[in-house]
Formats: C-alpha cells, sequence, structure tokens
C-alpha cells in the first residue's frame, strides 16, 4: 500500500517524532504519554487507516481530559468522560477570588476546555470508540489538526502530566 504525497509529512518513525514531534515540543513535553498515540494517528492517517486515526486522537484527548481533572483532584482512570466532565464543570462554576487574582482568566480557560472536552465525546470519542462511526479522509486530517491544536492550548494553559 502507498503513501499519497500530500499524507507523507503524518509518517513519522520514532526518532524523527522525537526530533519534531507531531503537536510541538512543548505539547509532547506536557503530555509525555500521549506520544506513542500521537505517532501512531499521524502514521494510521498516512496509511488511509482514517478509524485507526480517529481512535489514536481520542486516546491522545483522554491525556489531556484526564490532566485537567487532576488539576481539580477529581478521580479520572476509567470512568466515562461524561461523569468526569460534568464534575470538572462544576467544580469550574465554583472558581472565586479565593483562587487568585487570575480566578476570572482560569474560569474561562478551564470552562473553555470542559466545553471542548463534551463537544470531542459527543462528535467524535463515542462513535469511534463503540465502532459508530467511519471517518473519510478529509474528515480525520480536520480532527487530527483539531486535536493537535487543542493539546497546544492545553499545555500553553499549563495542564500537563
Amino acid at each position: 500500500m502507498g503513501i499519497e504525497p500530500e499524507k507523507a509529512k503524518y509518517l513519522l518513525s520514532g526518532e524523527a517524532a522525537v526530533l519534531n514531534p507531531p503537536f510541538g515540543k512543548e505539547t509532547m513535553l506536557a503530555f509525555r504519554s500521549a506520544f506513542r498515540d500521537t505517532l501512531l494517528a499521524g502514521n494510521c492517517f498516512a496509511y488511509g487507516m482514517n478509524d485507526a486515526c480517529v481512535f489514536h486522537l481520542m486516546r491522545v484527548l483522554e491525556k489531556g481530559l484526564a490532566c485537567l481533572a487532576d488539576v481539580f483532584g477529581e478521580p479520572f482512570k476509567f470512568e466515562n468522560w461524561h461523569n468526569v466532565i460534568e464534575r470538572l464543570e462544576s467544580k469550574i462554576r465554583k472558581l472565586d477570588p479565593s483562587h487568585g487574582p487570575d480566578w476570572r482568566e482560569k474560569q474561562k480557560f478551564y470552562s473553555e476546555t470542559a466545553c471542548q472536552f463534551m463537544f470531542f465525546k459527543d462528535a467524535w470519542r463515542n462513535h469511534v470508540m463503540h465502532g459508530r462511526g467511519t471517518y473519510e479522509p478529509d474528515q480525520a486530517q480536520s480532527i487530527y489538526i483539531h486535536v493537535g491544536d487543542f493539546m497546544k492550548c492545553l499545555a500553553a494553559g499549563g495542564i500537563k502530566e
């Protein structure tokens, strides 16, 4: 099976991905445990395995959700995303001036982040993880880009392992 020229940039060896991480060095340093799934997502996309690409991207997101849960002291191991996100949203709404002078900025950032996780869950995670959805190349590429941008945002916002 050949790789289409426009997809070749997604195909990386482990060594190449360490030198030039797909979602950037800051992101990979923040979420080291997501490295394997990030690499596999790109390689799956390059080979036309779109559902597998999205599957691995949802595993990347799960690392981010676990880190956000950790910020708020919420347990997250093998738990339903929906329940975790709802508990996080409840805690985010309770942020107030006792959380520091930048509490409003934190509340805004965490609110946007939790909202995105809920959309990821409903739009892609549940469908790919439960075999309900299939993805065309343009969809998989869009999800890849979106997840990468979101993980960069998490890292830039100080969320990390």
